[in-house]
């Protein structure tokens, strides 16, 4: 039977292990994803580790990138890690975000025009996550008081009484469509427990 100081120590190798993977190789490799000519990250990475520069560019990709660089920021004291969140945020506001009706949209093309203006809960959801942990890293106000105007259009627009539950999929101007972002082959659900998940936790 292993004894207390035999689990604590492997617990602890783990956690090196993982720090290190994730300080060594999991950051490099997203440092080196930042599109310095039309900015944000690049939306597009082979198996050969090489970018494609002119794939679309995801509010969901986007909004994890700024709460992940976020967060980094927040647990580690380190503001290089804020500098590569505001280029996420700096994306996500002024080439994802609809100044006109509210939200983000679905995507972008590399350089930054809407190829898909659908509003999707479960884009929406990463936004507001990313717009709080950047606003616990900077307490930048804008940052905060955009993601909480996200969530008033969400519990607005998309909030159905009658099934307690959340329409998913929006055009442009919040007009409700059905839920083929998320769909399959076989069903177009009205509901999914992906988008609640991201919503609510």
């Amino acid at each position: 039977m292993q004894s207390k100081m035999d689990v604590k120590t492997r617990v602890q190798k783990l956690i090196d292990t993982l720090e290190d993977n994730l300080k060594n190789k999991i950051i490099p490799f997203w440092n080196n994803t930042v599109d310095h000519e039309y900015g944000g990250f690049y939306g597009y990475v082979g198996q050969d580790l090489k970018a494609n520069k002119y794939c679309d560019k995801g509010s969901v990709k986007m909004a994890r990138i700024l709460w992940a660089y976020s967060a980094l920021a927040n647990h580690y004291g380190n503001g290089l890690f804020i500098n590569y969140a505001e280029i996420a945020y700096n994306y996500l506001v002024d080439c994802l975000y609809d100044q006109m009706h509210k939200g983000v949209f679905w995507k972008s093309s590399y350089d930054g025009n809407i190829i898909n203006d659908t509003k999707h809960i479960y884009a929406q959801s990463f936004a507001i996550y990313g717009l709080c942990e950047y606003y616990l890293a900077t307490k930048q106000k804008d940052a905060i008081n955009l993601a909480l105007e996200i969530y008033d259009f969400i519990e607005q627009k998309a909030y159905c009484k009658e099934k307690k539950g959340y329409y998913e999929q929006f055009s442009a101007g919040w007009e409700k469509q059905k839920n083929k972002l998320l769909a399959n082959c076989f069903i177009v659900p009205t509901f999914t427990y992906n988008t609640i998940l991201r919503y609510f936790f």
